[in-house]
């Protein structure tokens, strides 16, 4: 199965994220110790697999013949959607 750009994108972050989490110390122990970080880093994974698997739905229903536009569009906005809840390219300022 060909993996998509986004999710491609994501996994790759997670990966450098949980990397230098690792690799780095701070008052002689890593990073990646802290329930924080722990924290932020399971939150990461847990949006890039709702992600994926919003996606998968919209697949399957496709694929059944079905129609898949509820789905599909689930899909997006989640997967668009940063931590704040707001999409791309808007700001406080401009969020209604």
């Amino acid at each position: 199965m060909q993996r998509r750009v986004p999710s491609g994108i994501a996994e790759a972050a997670l990966d450098a994220c949980v990397s230098y989490s690792k690799d780095r110390m701070l008052f002689g122990r890593s990073l990646s110790n802290l329930e924080a970080i722990r924290f932020l880093i399971a939150e990461m994974a847990t949006r890039i697999e709702a992600a994926r698997l919003l996606t998968y739905r919209a697949a399957c229903v496709s694929d059944r013949g079905e129609e898949f536009i509820r789905e599909a569009s689930m899909a997006k906005l989640f997967a668009t959607r940063r931590r704040s809840g707001r999409p791309r390219g808007q700001s406080r300022c401009t969020a209604a």
